[in-house]
């Protein structure tokens, strides 16, 4: 199952995806850059999952090899990920408010009606702590890896693919 699931998710990378992921990977090996020890731990997990010296395909044209790996052996490598996802974005939209709504928000301490444009909740804005208390922990990638603190966050508090297939 673990097999046919990674020849899934590579596909829609390269194929669906494929903007979305490459940005993530840049931004994955930007932060190892700028935090080695970020690097280390990875590695040092990977080794943990995978058994040293062998390689991811290796690893991956063996299925009942790679079935035995579960998720939850690789938690530090997915706190990383949503770390970085949280950190940078690799994806926006636009949403359109209805144009009979007479939806208004507050600018410049004046109300102003909106309805009938297109909104960009922009995830650079919404994610960083000081504007967004639900995501205020005082660990970088350990945020991800308390349980506690992943079960108290508001819903849209991080919402690096908003509510589409990826999130």
């Amino acid at each position: 199952m673990s097999l046919r699931n990674t020849v899934h998710q590579t596909k829609s990378f390269l194929f669906a995806g494929q903007d979305t992921a490459a940005t993530l990977v840049q931004w994955l090996c930007y932060e190892m850059y700028k935090n080695p020890e970020v690097s280390y731990r990875l590695h040092e997990e990977h080794d943990l999952a995978f058994s040293p010296g062998v390689s991811a395909a290796d690893m991956l044209s063996q299925p009942s090899e790679a079935d035995c790996i579960p998720a939850n052996r690789l938690a530090y490598t997915t706190a990383v990920v949503k770390e970085t996802l949280r950190l940078d974005p690799p994806a926006a939209t636009a949403r359109p408010i209805p144009a009979d709504t007479e939806f208004k928000v507050e600018i410049d301490h004046e109300l102003v009606r909106i309805d009938g444009l297109r909104v960009y909740p922009s995830q650079w804005l919404i994610h960083p702590q000081p504007g967004n208390p639900g995501l205020n922990h005082p660990s970088i990638h350990a945020r991800w890896l308390d349980a506690e603190y992943v079960a108290q966050l508001p819903p849209g508090a991080s919402m690096p693919f908003e509510h589409g297939p990826r999130n």
